[in-house]
């Protein structure tokens, strides 16, 4: 165990805790925009800027990427210094992608901030898109969902495309379609140009529509359409498949197909059944029950 201190609080550690792991244990929040707990740490963000002081050095990184390794660290997370930093992140992303400025985590951090957002995009709450909001992003606003379930879904290639000027280049659905050990997505281009797209801006042949990238999306720059049991991603439409208990559509048929590349050539597969992940554990749930009643009446 090693001591650090975030903002005058003393901590216990474990070597190696990042510094943004070590203020949640302490409750103290820092804000991100690229990072998730399931994913590799990236910083390019530049969000979670925090202060260090070392002896006599002090300097600024990232505390999603910076493992703590030395005893009596001092960390400041909401100095003069990291305030001006974040707000000038925020001020290029409201000029950059001026889209994402009315969705919640941007709109949070904006006033938190004073970051002035373009006139065209301030509007009411009501008015606002419906986005699922991490906690770990910022705190949930009261917003009025405004979904569109009746309009026509978009088929073309670009249909995903179209809200490029939401993406804040987090990268988060990179790191996320290559955990999934796909990796059909990736950076292309530099500077102003800079962005997330398929090889070629195809459809990418490759895409299971798992939908991880869209889930972990911040901005919901990245749209994931579902109706009928047809689900639309990338441009691509994947057909669902339904639970054979609850009858929820719950995975596409590419993602299954890939599930079952990790059985053992040994594992017989003509009796698996479509079955989705809340059913299935519940049916483990009640074996497990069953198998410890079963073992107590002897």
């Amino acid at each position: 165990m090693i001591s650090v201190t975030i903002n005058g609080n003393p901590l216990d550690i474990e070597a190696g805790t990042t510094i943004l792991e070590a203020a949640g244990l302490l409750g103290i929040h820092i804000p991100t925009l690229c990072y998730h707990p399931g994913l590799p740490a990236d910083g390019n963000c530049r969000m979670c800027s925090v202060e260090i002081e070392e002896g006599k050095k002090r300097k600024v990184v990232m505390a999603c990427s910076y493992p703590i390794t030395k005893d009596g660290l001092i960390i400041e997370t909401d100095t003069p210094k990291i305030y001006s930093l974040r707000k000038f992140v925020l001020t290029l992303i409201a000029k950059e992608a001026k889209e994402a400025c009315n969705t919640p985590v941007l709109r949070h951090l904006f006033e938190k901030y004073k970051v002035s957002v373009p006139t065209q995009f301030n509007t009411s709450p009501d008015s606002l898109p419906h986005i699922p909001l991490d906690t770990h992003l910022a705190p949930p606003l009261d917003l009025s969902p405004n979904p569109s379930l009746n309009a026509p879904i978009d088929t073309s290639q670009n249909a995903s495309h179209d809200s490029a000027s939401k993406c804040i280049l987090c990268g988060l659905c990179v790191r996320a379609c290559e955990a999934e050990g796909i990796g059909c997505l990736d950076f292309c281009r530099r500077g102003h140009q800079r962005e997330v797209t398929s090889p070629f801006k195809e459809p990418p042949t490759s895409c299971i529509g798992c939908g991880a990238c869209a889930e972990v999306c911040p901005t919901g720059a990245i749209e994931k359409l579902e109706k009928d049991g047809v689900r639309i991603l990338w441009g691509r439409e994947f057909q669902l498949v339904q639970c054979t208990r609850c009858g929820r559509f719950f995975a596409t048929k590419e993602q299954l197909e890939r599930a079952a590349l990790n059985y053992d050539d040994d594992n017989d597969l003509s009796s698996y059944e479509e079955i989705c992940p809340q059913c299935r554990r519940k049916e483990e749930a009640y074996a497990l029950v069953f198998s410890k009643v079963k073992a107590t009446r002897g």
